[in-house]
């Protein structure tokens, strides 16, 4: 019998990891008497509660490793295999014949390999503003080779966006650099920037970035009303809520013995419109709430690729409304005859959301 103390370095932290992409389109609204009309189209997931629970499925892997308690042989009791787990230090100690040690050094050596594969994730987050000849969306068989092999198609439901003789959706896998895509998408349409992320991320682990302005609003007002004397006294509690504008960006890689990146990946681009202010109530217990207007694209998928391949995520379309006014000067501002010397021209902005990825794999 030998005595081993293993060191994993492994934090005593446990990850929940979960999103939630859609969701009703409809707004449950209700239409007479045939009840609320939905349409709901969304994505749920999260991790598995146990997979997280590290240490707990180390301590069932060393129980079934190491052989049974101690038993009676003749007079004399043969010495009991046993280990003991610390958790805050992340150490184990192993009491064992020296064959069980070999076999428990193995596997945690094993097991340290798979724990400590890293892989550095490159991001740019992009929108093209489209021009009128690109109305349906970036034209990616122009960019040649650019739009890479084994590209998987989503579709869509968004006709009165995207062409619907076309996929709306569009993930592909290509070697290029960033240069390369960011000036093939130059020459379709303007170029801007919305993040430029850069993370190193262990095996298994979730990353999770956000950019952008955080506004709080108030969501919910109570009023209670006390009388004491013979006058009424009006007391509010006031509740509030935050939105991000900005993007969110959520990662989880995989990565296999020969190298193979596995990714969740989980964007979410969010612009605040307006806050639309609603007076609740009258006279002294009138009161306030702002509703928010968001304008938000998201999606979520799992991609395969190979160290140094990109991931180009694109058909996020997005479409805003443009008055531009026309007037005679002077004549144009009289009122009732202005609407003979001004004309107002409605135009549509439209941009496309592109999400490129190049994980890279860290050697240890």
């Amino acid at each position: 019998m030998d005595t081993k103390i293993f060191e994993l370095g492994q934090p005593g932290v446990i990850q929940d990891y979960s999103l939630s992409v859609g969701g009703d389109i409809l707004g449950g609204s209700s239409s007479g008497t045939s009840g609320a009309v939905k349409g709901d189209v969304s994505l749920k997931a999260a991790s598995d509660k146990t997979a997280v629970q590290f240490w707990d499925a180390l301590e069932n892997s060393l129980r079934t490793l190491l052989p049974a308690p101690a038993v009676t042989a003749g007079t004399a009791a043969v010495p009991a295999s046993s280990f003991t787990i610390n958790r805050m230090t992340g150490t184990i100690m192993v009491t064992a014949s020296k064959k069980d040690l070999a076999k428990i050094e193995n596997y945690i050596s094993n097991l340290q390999k798979v724990l400590n594969r890293q892989v550095l994730i490159e991001a740019r987050i992009i929108e093209v503003q489209l021009s009128d000849s690109l109305k349906y969306g970036i034209d990616w068989s122009a960019l040649g080779t650019i739009k890479g092999s084994g590209t998987m198609n989503f579709t869509s439901k968004l006709s009165n966006v995207v062409d619907t003789s076309s996929k709306g959706l569009h993930i592909g896998i290509t070697g290029y650099g960033f240069s390369y895509v960011l000036n093939a998408l130059q020459e379709q349409g303007n170029v801007k920037t919305l993040s430029n992320p850069r993370i190193n991320i262990m095996n298994g682990q979730t990353a999770i970035l956000s950019a952008g302005r955080n506004t709080s609003f108030i969501s919910k007002v109570e009023s209670t009303t006390t009388s004491e004397g013979g006058a009424a006294t009006t007391t509010f509690t006031v509740e509030t809520q935050s939105i991000l504008s900005g993007v969110m960006f959520g990662l989880v890689p995989y990565i296999s013995e020969d190298g193979k990146i596995t990714m969740t990946i989980t964007p979410i681009v969010s612009n605040l419109v307006n806050l639309d202010s609603q007076t609740i109530g009258s006279g002294s217990t009138a009161t306030q709430i702002k509703l928010p207007t968001v304008d938000l694209r998201e999606m979520s998928t799992v991609v395969k690729i190979s160290d140094g391949q990109m991931v180009i995520i694109g058909g996020l379309i997005d479409s805003k409304e443009k008055l531009k006014e026309n007037k005679i000067p002077i004549l144009g501002s009289i009122p009732i005859l202005e609407h003979f010397f001004k004309s107002v021209e409605k135009t549509y902005d439209k941009t496309e959301l592109v999400i490129m990825l190049i994980p890279k794999l860290v050697n240890n």
